[in-house]
């Protein structure tokens, strides 16, 4: 597997949708490339914190939590790590820099 189709199969990794066969193959990908390992493990981190700190944190308005979800499926597209509204949201990066 190349890192490219590594990439792409991250979401449905994630969301438990890979076969058995095609699972090993990204896993063992995974295991022998540290750029793939640190996306994953960065990849796996966001979700994480944002599924706990924002879509489950109750207090948040639903409108943010509803559009952090939308957000949270845009980045469920191959090859796209951060939602560039996602990114803007959560001052990940300046305002006047998101395109």
């Amino acid at each position: 597997m190349d890192c490219r189709t590594f990439r792409s199969l991250i979401p449905r990794y994630l969301a438990g949708h890979l076969d058995e066969g095609p699972r090993q193959e990204f896993q063992s990908h995974e295991a022998s490339c540290l750029l793939c390992h640190n996306t994953l493990k960065g990849r796996r981190s966001l979700r994480e914190s944002v599924s706990t700190g924002v879509l489950e944190n109750r207090s948040a308005p639903e409108e943010l939590r509803g559009s952090i979800r939308v957000c949270m499926e845009c980045m469920d597209h191959p090859g796209r790590l951060v939602c560039p509204r996602l990114r803007f949201k959560l001052r990940l990066v300046k305002p006047d820099a998101v395109q």
